[in-house]
């Protein structure tokens, strides 16, 4: 059965892959939770279940599923499909080795090493006999916690094994930063509180004048600072915050730095782009994700440290020598390195995208996608409807209807005209909020599968929505 069952789910999942980069299709289901219930038996058995009712739940799966391979899916920080990476996916899943040691996954403790070297020459923190160093992680959320361990030990020499001491360490972060810096105050012990966050400007970029009046103050009240954390590519704006006058900062208060590229990350790879992160070089850590704008399936993210022995001094444990032995390996082994112990060789799926595209590759992505978000742009702006929100830094278009046009611009309205679209399986696009509750779309640039003209279809469509949503409103009042 395990050897049918293997062909037939292969042979039905690369059918659903074709499908959905021939055409856009369904792009998400609608059916309530009641509904998919009873379309599918989801229940555990006492006995095991046939080949043919796992198959079947392979096309149920499947059907009911969002497409967020389609090139009408726009709506996440991820999308669209990578095949090089697909294969590498596979190989790991296939031999299902651990990254803990190199004797259980000597290969790929080579691609990780040499994925993490690569990085680390591109941003500068391989320089002057010192090498950088880095290691994978789960997400970007959890490479922001192993950036706080590090800022909050080497505040406190003592604290990896002694605890906090109850000092009152504060750490500045911008209003438009990632909600895990919050999460993760509270996951190390410091608690959330003590996170203040730093305005944006008009760009939303952090403000460095209030960054450095907030770091005073806190020093006036007893407050210990440790740490500082940029953002390059925000998650609503796309904004980057200005590193370089950050770093310098930083330095001037002997305050850690590190940078979440969760989202941004990848301009490291365009010479035409890299400016957007200019100063990295000069920071403690950085932090970047292969699975959104490079394509690689879920997760893949780097954590990097430019200071050589960081990641073993902050994780390493001394009663591990069961698993760690003390042979010609221990010096290659990843493990004591990272805070997990089994982990999957999401090298693989990196790797072998990055070899198959090269650098070059690499840099056509981030700048065929920085090129079309421009043109998209111009496109909404030459729209008397529409407005920009914020003029894009990176590959995020906010935007929606001007207040002063005949179009009806409510919150609700917003919403009804972004249902239509996934109801009709037009497009899948987000949406946010500003400061002051007004909504307003939130389209991502990244999916490699959409064509410009495409884009240009999703705008039309949204006015074509919008328009009709006057003439409900008029026929509704004439009829009361």
């Amino acid at each position: 059965m395990n050897t049918r069952l293997l062909h037939r789910s292969f042979r039905i999942m690369n059918s659903y892959i074709n499908r959905g980069l021939r055409r856009p299709g369904k792009l998400s289901t609608k059916f309530s939770i009641k509904e998919l219930k009873e379309e599918q038996d989801l229940k555990i058995k006492y006995l095991g279940a046939k080949e043919d009712e796992l198959v079947s739940f392979v096309k149920f799966y499947l059907k009911n599923s969002t497409k967020s391979i389609s090139s009408r899916f726009n709506n996440q920080l991820f999308s669209g499909h990578n095949k090089a990476a697909l294969v590498g996916d596979l190989l790991a899943a296939v031999t299902n080795t651990t990254m803990a040691t190199f004797e259980a996954s000597p290969v790929g403790t080579l691609l990780e090493e040499e994925l993490v070297d690569s990085i680390n020459r591109i941003i500068g923190f391989t320089n002057k006999g010192n090498k950088g160093e880095g290691i994978m992680t789960t997400g970007g959320s959890q490479a922001n916690m192993l950036a706080l361990i590090c800022a909050r030990n080497n505040s406190i020499k003592e604290c990896k094994n002694k605890g906090v001491y109850g000092e009152s360490l504060v750490g500045f972060v911008s209003e438009d930063c990632h909600y895990s810096f919050a999460k993760m105050f509270n996951i190390i012990g410091i608690g959330s509180e003590n996170l203040l966050k730093v305005k944006t400007d008009s760009n939303g970029q952090m403000d460095t004048l209030d960054l450095e009046k907030k770091i005073q103050t806190s020093v006036t009240h007893g407050k210990k600072p440790f740490f500082i954390g940029a953002t390059a590519g925000t998650t609503v704006y796309g904004a980057f915050d200005p590193i370089d006058k950050v770093s310098k900062i930083a330095e001037k208060y002997n305050i850690y730095l590190h940078v979440d590229g969760a989202w941004g990350g990848p301009v490291i790879f365009s010479q035409k782009h890299f400016d957007l992160i200019k100063g990295i070089e000069k920071v403690d850590s950085f932090s970047m994700d292969a699975h959104k704008l490079l394509g690689v399936p879920l997760t893949a993210t780097f954590f990097l440290v430019k200071k050589s022995g960081t990641l073993l001094s902050n994780f390493s444990e001394d009663n591990s020598e069961y698993l760690f032995h003390q042979d010609s390996n221990e010096n290659i082994n990843l493990g004591p390195k990272s805070i997990q112990c089994g982990r999957r060789v999401d090298a693989l799926k990196v790797w072998f995208s990055w070899k198959a595209k090269g650098y070059s590759g690499l840099e056509q992505i981030v700048d065929k996608n920085i090129n079309t978000m421009q043109c998209i742009v111009n496109y909404i702006k030459s729209v008397p409807e529409l407005e920009i929100i914020k003029n894009p830094m990176y590959l995020n278009v906010c935007f929606r209807i001007k207040s002063n046009s005949n179009i009806p611009t409510q919150n609700s309205d917003l919403l009804k005209v972004r249902g239509r679209l996934i109801e009709n399986n037009d497009f899948y696009i987000n949406y946010s909020k500003d400061k002051n509750g007004l909504l307003f779309f939130r389209l991502i640039v990244l999916n490699l599968n959409t064509k410009l003209k495409e884009y240009y279809l999703l705008i039309d469509k949204i006015l074509k929505y919008s328009r009709e949503l006057v003439n409900t409103k008029n026929d509704t009042i004439i009829a009361t």
